[in-house]
């Protein structure tokens, strides 16, 4: 394996102070910045790592963090892209996701790969110290491949025996870091307690820094009927980043004592979706707007909460007035907080509670089934608290081949798939195959569930609430070639096609050349199809021909001529 060693000295030596003990250095040429933090809230999931910035640019150098060696090798045209997986001696193992390619050694031993499965989607496991890296070798170019939203260096350190992600700046490098974290808006969620769960009744927003709300005085005292729950919209910046970072630690206290605390210093990526466990979910479908949950809903079991001693539910004296103090702290130590006043409201009105056939809680699953839809629900963690569930058939124009289905709300958090059923009406034997479920978004955006055709029902698998329906997909994928005059393309090095789907979405894609399979690259995210035409090839023309087959069977062939 060729060896090229970068010098990681100058930014090891702008980075650590000169008595600091450095386990994994830079992997980058550039200072170091983030654009994404650890455990950062994103949708659906806790964020593996951190985001390195490339200054926008792809193509930079990615280097070893420390001597290691490979352990795995990965390209998908979704997830993390291209990426190389680097297990230490040290009980680690480093990820260097979303790169643009891998170093000449990489490249050939997955070009082999695709070679051997016809396939431009690969992953590879080398035998163990069979390819050894010193810390600072080159392993690849930094990219935008996979479900990246723009050029960055996914960087993460791994437990290696239980493959759990930890924050990556315990081990790095310290970065300069003298900026507090912000607290945007603080709330109050005014909660009934209803079969072991908690039913909001209202929820109250205060607001510190939020520039589109006009702010109340902190003094204000805010009253709740049952039971209180807090909740808080903080970000926190970096030197040398302008990007809004998730914070490391959030506290509560009450009359001076902790009453709950938000840390997330590990965690298995088969809970990372209790990150909506850990959130006000109907506020960030609703509003867009993310606050972390000072309290723990009853069926949140997310580990790295395991030991939290106090549930942060607040009770009290009916009138008593309750000092709350959040505090908000990132992981170089800087902090900021804030103080507020509630208390019991001395007359309660209780709530409308959901009927006993309408609702959905941590413990229990609704009876969602009539003679034209049902849902079969998962054994296990269906969702976190309780909430209104609404289960209707009707018919609509929109729905032409079944009745339109409205299941719940989109604000309601799925911990896992629920299986959802519609029955057919008057749909031909030979447009069954092409039947997909649709949702219908607020937008009036149709959105593919897909869904498998049985006994006059489709069956597909559904991960959010909302309104369902069934429809057709005969329309076949559209291949758009690029750099193309008089029906031949003239590229000298790429070949590039731009693939889109109108609705199921595109399931396979090949391209040959003179009859023989090429590894070309595919980026679902913006549909870009290319390949990278060897070097030393001698001027001539060829014949193209490009395949593409969305999931309901509906293919598109190219064929064309190119000249280097």
């Amino acid at each position: 394996m060729s060896r090229v060693i970068f010098p990681v000295l100058f930014s090891f030596l702008m980075s650590v102070p000169v008595q600091a003990q450095v386990s994994f250095s830079n992997p980058l040429l550039i200072p170091p910045a983030l654009s994404g933090s650890f455990a950062e809230i994103r949708s659906n999931h806790f964020h593996s790592g951190i985001d390195l910035r490339t200054n926008e640019a792809e193509g930079l150098p990615v280097l070893a963090a420390a001597d290691g060696f490979i352990s795995r090798i990965k390209v998908s045209a979704t997830g993390f892209g291209k990426a190389v997986y680097l297990k230490h001696s040290s009980g680690v193992t480093t990820v260097y996701a979303h790169l643009h390619h891998f170093n000449d050694t990489l490249e050939k031993l997955v070009e082999t790969e695709q070679y051997l499965k016809k396939s431009f989607e690969v992953e590879l496991f080398p035998a163990e110290r069979s390819l050894p890296v010193d810390q600072g070798q080159l392993i690849g170019f930094s990219g935008n491949t996979g479900s990246s939203a723009g050029p960055h260096l996914h960087f993460e350190i791994r437990d290696t025996k239980t493959e759990m992600p930890f924050n990556p700046l315990s081990k790095l490098y310290p970065m300069e870091d003298t900026i507090a974290p912000v607290i945007r808006n603080i709330m109050l969620i005014d909660y009934a307690p209803f079969n072991e769960a908690f039913y909001p009744i209202t929820r109250t927003v205060i607001p510190f820094n939020d520039p589109e709300v006009t702010p109340v005085a902190p003094t204000d005292t805010l009253s709740f009927t049952s039971l209180a729950g807090i909740a808080v919209e903080a970000d926190d910046r970096m030197n040398g980043s302008n990007a809004m970072l998730g914070v490391q630690k959030l506290i509560l206290k009450v009359d001076g004592k902790v009453a709950f605390s938000f840390e997330v210093e590990r965690f298995s990526f088969g809970e990372t979706r209790y990150v909506n466990a850990s959130i006000d979910y109907s506020q960030l479908i609703e509003q867009g707007k993310t606050f972390i949950l000072l309290h723990h809903l009853p069926g949140n079991d997310f580990s790295a909460l395991s030991s939290q001693k106090n549930s942060g539910i607040l009770d009290g004296e009916p009138s008593r007035i309750l000092q709350c103090e959040v505090s908000v702290i990132d992981f170089h130590g800087n902090s900021v907080s804030q103080i507020f006043h509630i208390r019991k409201a001395s007359q309660k009105t209780l709530p409308l509670f959901p009927e006993s056939n309408r609702y959905i809680a941590f413990n229990k699953s609704p009876m969602a089934r009539n003679d034209q839809a049902r849902i079969e629900f998962p054994s296990g963690r269906v969702t976190y608290n309780i909430h209104d569930f609404d289960f209707l058939t009707v018919d609509s124009s929109i729905a032409e081949f079944s009745s339109f289905v409205m299941a719940g709300s989109s604000s309601i958090p799925l911990h896992q798939s629920c299986e959802l059923s519609i029955k057919t009406g008057n749909l031909p034997v030979s447009l069954q195959p092409k039947s997909v479920i649709v949702k219908l978004n607020d937008k009036n955006e149709r959105i593919s569930m897909g869904g498998v055709f049985q006994d006059g029902w489709v069956k597909s698998s559904i991960r959010t609430f909302g309104n369902f329906f069934v429809t057709i997909d005969t329309i076949a994928p559209v291949i758009n070639p690029l750099g193309i005059t008089n029906d031949l393309i003239w590229q000298r090095s790429i070949i590039s096609f731009k693939l889109s789907d109108d609705l199921s979405g595109i399931d396979k894609y090949e391209m040959t050349v003179d009859g023989k399979w090429v590894p070309a690259n595919f980026d679902l995210k913006t549909g870009h199809l290319f390949f990278v035409v060897p070097a030393g090839q001698t001027a001539t023309e060829r014949n193209i021909k490009v395949k593409v087959t969305d999931r309901k069977g509906n293919r598109s062939v190219f064929e064309g001529r190119f000249s280097f």
